[in-house]
């Protein structure tokens, strides 16, 4: 190292170039210009230095500042994010200054063409193939004359950029580590947001008449977040970027549209409990509302997606819960949040899908579609459908041993108290589905009150035995 300083303060004296000027050939032995025009031209690559290792490109650089220079190592992912470590600064005559700040976290250089072309340079050598970097995309659309736009509603865009031009400079997504998700933003090469281990995502920007929101997301990864929690940077002229949230700010990211109302902005976030859910960011104050909806069906392709995917794991759940007293309970994860969702749209109703479902795992196939729909989904009902039964009262695996506890030991007598158990079970089932509905509420008042008094008679009988 002392040899090459000496040939760094050499060349810089036999130049007589300063730092703010334009680099002459060999002036930094060794190292290669990384480029003629602009920051490029102040920026220097030891090829020979350049290697591969832990799935990064490794080299060193030099960076020619206003006075002096730096000469620092540094690491590329050659995918889109960039890391200059600890440097020492130099003087032009070689002497050493004081050390210079490496980059807290790697960096996104999609925006800064400087860093790309060095980027380029290092991994050609190391042999690893680049990415091909996103464009910084075009700023949003400006305010008209006065001030407002026309409020037209607009889903979100189908593909979330990786760069935004703001009125303040670029905003892009970056990581906190090159093995991290994309968790940080990045404003004009300063890391303005970070969500630790969490993926964020930029949506949309809105230029007002001063400053601007830019819609972005948080998302924990993986078939368990099915949401995205949302927020708002905003960006003004002269001062710090502010992140604005709110509670119940989340959303599905397709049921997400978003308008213009003057300086508002508006989100319909979908629904919530059978209800509207918006948001309106007034300046940097959001709130989060709910409001009442018409009577409507649940959406066909949800209704239908219930009645193909929820009603088999209604019948499959059968074989770990043979009385089908509690289905759903046996639901995967996905068939569990898939419901679970749809309990927010209106038109479902709970009570109908429980029931279905119940009587699925019993019947060991779905309901008839339109029957189905009619309960499920408050679609019209057939004129000659049937409505499905309430669950039977408490009368499953719990109920047969009910008053047999304590003659376990006996098993002829066990079994024949286990059996005396599920005859009225039985007859009270096959006399239940026979009646109508005003008569099935009855007979239930009275199967109740018939399971009080057995329970209270057995167990009298097996503590007395």
């Amino acid at each position: 190292m002392g040899l090459l300083l000496a040939l760094l303060a050499s060349a810089c004296q036999e130049t007589g170039e300063t730092g703010g000027q334009e680099a002459g050939e060999g002036r930094f032995p060794g190292f290669a210009q990384v480029g003629k025009e602009g920051m490029a031209s102040h920026l220097y690559i030891e090829l020979n230095t350049v290697k591969q290792g832990d799935g990064l490109a490794h080299l060193k650089m030099v960076r020619v500042l206003d006075e002096g220079y730096v000469i620092q190592d540094a690491m590329t992912d050659c995918r889109g994010s960039f890391k200059a470590l600890e440097g020492v600064q130099y003087r032009d005559d070689g002497s050493s200054e004081k050390k210079y700040p490496g980059d807290d976290q790697p960096m996104p250089f999609a925006g800064r063409p400087e860093i790309a072309a060095l980027v380029k340079m290092a991994c050609d050598k190391a042999g690893m193939a680049q990415a091909d970097q996103p464009m910084p995309s075009p700023e949003a659309e400006k305010p008209q004359a006065d001030g407002k736009q026309q409020a037209t509603e607009t889903p979100l865009p189908e593909n979330a950029p990786d760069t935004l031009k703001t009125r303040t400079g670029l905003l892009e997504i970056g990581r906190s580590g090159f093995g991290a998700p994309p968790d940080s933003l990045v404003l004009n090469g300063k890391v303005v947001y970070k969500d630790e281990g969490n993926y964020l995502a930029l949506h949309q920007m809105f230029s007002l008449p001063d400053h601007d929101a830019v819609l972005f997301s948080s998302n924990c990864g993986g078939t368990a977040c099915q949401t995205d929690d949302f927020a708002f940077l905003v960006v003004r002229q002269n001062a710090e970027p502010a992140v604005v949230k709110a509670d119940g700010f989340y959303a599905y990211p397709s049921a997400v549209k978003t308008r213009r109302d003057g300086d508002d902005i508006k989100l319909d976030l979908g629904f919530s409990g059978g209800k509207r859910k918006l948001a309106v960011l007034k300046g940097e104050q959001l709130a989060i509302r709910l409001e009442a909806v018409p009577a409507q069906p649940l959406e066909e392709a949800q209704c239908k997606w219930l009645h193909s995917d929820a009603m088999p794991a209604c019948v499959e759940a059968r074989a770990n819960n043979p009385d089908c007293s509690d289905p759903q309970g046996d639901f995967s994860g996905a068939v569990m949040r898939g419901v679970a969702a749809m309990a927010d749209y209106p038109g479902f109703v709970q009570q109908g899908f429980d029931q279905q479902c119940q009587q699925a795992c019993r019947d060991g196939k779905a309901s008839d579609y339109a029957i189905f729909g009619g309960e499920v989904c408050s679609k019209s009902k057939p004129a000659n459908a049937a409505s499905t039964p309430p669950p039977l009262p408490a009368a499953g695996k719990a109920d047969i041993f009910n008053g047999c506890e304590n003659l376990m030991g006996m098993a002829g007598q066990a079994l024949e108290c286990m059996q005396g158990n599920l005859q009225p079970h039985a007859a009270y089932k096959s006399r239940f589905d026979a009646l109508p509905a005003d008569q099935q509420a009855q007979l239930e008042t009275e199967q109740k009150a018939w399971l009080e008094k057995r329970n209270a008679d057995c167990g009298k009988l097996t503590d007395e035995t």
